[in-house]
């Protein structure tokens, strides 16, 4: 989060639920009873939007959105309202390894070299 913008990365087997699903749910437990839970959802009937109600963040986004999305290359699917920016996207492999950072089931990086050969 920055500002009033909210980018949220998923990895393959989230993107995945997500785009089969259209729904998916984290959960941060910060202890003493407190959790924030950011919920994605998804519905045909309903646009880019997102609430903050009792420790829950919930981005809705558009069911047909996020089939294509899930389903192909396109990186991410991005909107907002008048007060807030949302991006949600794939995750992808670091370029340089960092210490602590974890690449499982990430999406190969577009600028990474071709390790085929």
């Amino acid at each position: 989060m920055r500002g009033n913008t909210v980018r949220v990365r998923l990895t393959r087997s989230e993107v995945a639920a997500f785009g089969d699903h259209g729904f998916l749910e984290e959960i941060t437990d910060f202890g003493n009873g407190q959790i924030l839970v950011l919920r994605l959802a998804s519905a045909p009937d309903i646009s880019v939007g997102a609430t903050f109600i009792d420790g829950r963040i919930e981005i809705t986004l558009p069911e047909p959105d996020v089939r294509s999305w899930a389903a192909s290359d396109q990186v991410a699917i991005k909107g907002g309202t008048q007060t807030i920016e949302l991006l949600v996207e794939k995750d992808f492999t670091c370029l340089t390894p960092r210490d602590g950072d974890e690449d499982h089931d990430t999406f190969p990086h577009p600028r990474e070299p071709d390790r085929s050969c």
